[in-house]
């Protein structure tokens, strides 16, 4: 949506000039996203990797989550690469072989000490955190 495409812009910028050009695909743009909601039940996401090319934007807003970088799937203290808190409103810029290709990561929770829930007004419908994950997603 138009009213994306200024966070977008500047996202870009900043993954430009973070990162080698081999890092970045040719016409690499952030052209997709997906956004999770956190409820009240739902406070994690299990290990994975995400596969588009080049780096991937996660911006948060909300209760503040436990992300981590993992070596493999099982739960081990070894295997926690690195490991921080996604407070509100930050952005996580993640890319290169490293971190797209070697590692997995996760969400191992999302702290609910603001006792605060966003009000969208579908029924029934409670979340406490938002994550917009933006990616590229080539045409073909």
């Amino acid at each position: 949506p138009e009213a994306l495409l200024p966070i977008v812009q500047r996202i870009e910028a900043r993954a430009r000039s973070y990162y080698k050009k081999e890092d970045l695909p040719k016409d690499w743009h952030l052209n997709t996203c997906l956004i999770n909601f956190y409820g009240e039940d739902q406070a994690r996401v299990g290990e994975h990797k995400d596969f588009e090319p080049g780096p991937v934007a996660s911006l948060s807003f909300g209760d503040r989550a436990f992300f981590q970088f993992v070596r493999g799937k099982k739960d081990h203290p070894h295997n926690v690469y690195f490991e921080q808190w996604l407070e509100d409103s930050s952005l996580q810029l993640f890319g290169g072989k490293l971190f797209k290709e070697e590692l997995f990561h996760r969400v191992q929770r999302v702290e609910n000490k603001r006792k605060e829930n966003f009000h969208i007004d579908v029924e029934q419908f409670i979340t406490r955190r938002i994550n917009f994950t933006f990616r590229y997603v080539p045409q073909e």
